[in-house]
């Protein structure tokens, strides 16, 4: 039996986790969406990440400690290198045109901003029910007169009865 809550694909799910996958592997596409071309960089990097982690002793370093290496490395590659890379990437782009013209493009969702003031609230649901009154403002509903005639409040000024 799986630990996993009902409802959840656990590991019984159709694609397979990050660490699941090989390394250079790109992450599974839906069908119904074209997957953005690669660039020679990154089309270099799927190849020669590992040797870069064994030949710099990176072995447990965090990604972004690999990535910085790597990229001081694709710097010193030699054009004759990169023209391989480069002549894949340009077929990858055509390959990615190519799916544009008949699945479409992948739709991007914009990414919810953590930066926004603080005072912008979500928009309220019209239709929500009500929350109920307080005990306070139930007994104000039933009193509001009887407090007006005793202390003689003027009755335009509702926020004096509370007071």
């Amino acid at each position: 039996l799986s630990s996993s809550p009902p409802g959840s694909k656990g590991s019984q799910g159709s694609q397979p986790r990050a660490s699941e996958r090989s390394p250079g592997a790109p992450p599974p596409r839906s069908s119904a969406m074209a997957m953005r071309a690669q660039t020679a960089y990154f089309l270099w990097l799927r190849e020669n990440r590992a040797s870069i982690v064994k030949q710099h002793g990176l072995e447990g370093q965090a990604g972004p400690a690999v990535s910085k290496k790597a990229g001081e490395v694709w710097k010193t590659v030699s054009e004759a290198d990169r023209a391989k890379y480069v002549d894949l990437a340009a077929k990858d782009k055509a390959r990615y045109e190519e799916e544009v013209k008949t699945l479409g493009k992948r739709e991007r969702v914009p990414k919810k901003d953590k930066d926004a003031p603080a005072g912008k609230r979500a928009k309220k649901d019209k239709d929500a029910p009500k929350k109920p009154l307080t005990p306070y403002f139930a007994w104000l509903a039933e009193n509001r007169q009887v407090i007006i005639d005793k202390y003689q409040i003027d009755k335009t000024k509702i926020t004096e009865v509370t007071k």
